[in-house]
């Protein structure tokens, strides 16, 4: 494979490590979908590492006030600690379902413009991955 070119080939390793392989999407319940691992997964490992669109609460609501859908799919971004800001995660980010006793957790790269999804114990394959949204999360968007 051209060195140059951003595919991988079968059976070939990435080096950038936000390319995984580990993780995909599926229906984890009728009409929900969720993020299962694709292989048994290690504690500690990054099994995921996605770009966000970063912007100020305002830049992500609709005219008048009202919601959207997207509201709903919004992570809390605080880089600066100046006001709120919210991120508009890429990849499977969005897709990650809450469980007050997660198996997984996100971690910011706040220079980077990236958050990783961490397993916080060995995950089986077929298993879902799941974040704790943590009530601060809730709070904010009441706003």
């Amino acid at each position: 494979m051209d060195s140059q070119s951003p595919l991988l080939q079968d059976n070939e390793k990435s080096e950038n490590p936000c390319i995984t392989g580990l993780v995909a999407w599926a229906y984890v319940a009728p009409g929900e979908r969720g993020v299962i691992a694709l292989r048994n997964i290690k504690a500690g490992e990054t099994v995921e590492c996605s770009p966000v669109v970063i912007g100020k609460a305002e830049d992500f609501q609709a005219l008048h006030g009202q919601e959207t859908p997207i509201d709903d799919h919004l992570l809390l971004w605080e880089e600066k600690g100046e006001g709120v800001e919210f991120a508009m995660g890429l990849g499977y980010l969005m897709i990650y379902n809450h469980d007050g006793e997660p198996n997984a957790k996100f971690s910011y790269d706040y220079p980077g413009r990236t958050i990783s999804v961490v397993a916080q114990r060995d995950i089986k394959a077929g298993e879902e991955l799941t974040i704790d949204y943590e009530d601060p999360w809730f709070e904010v968007r009441k706003c």
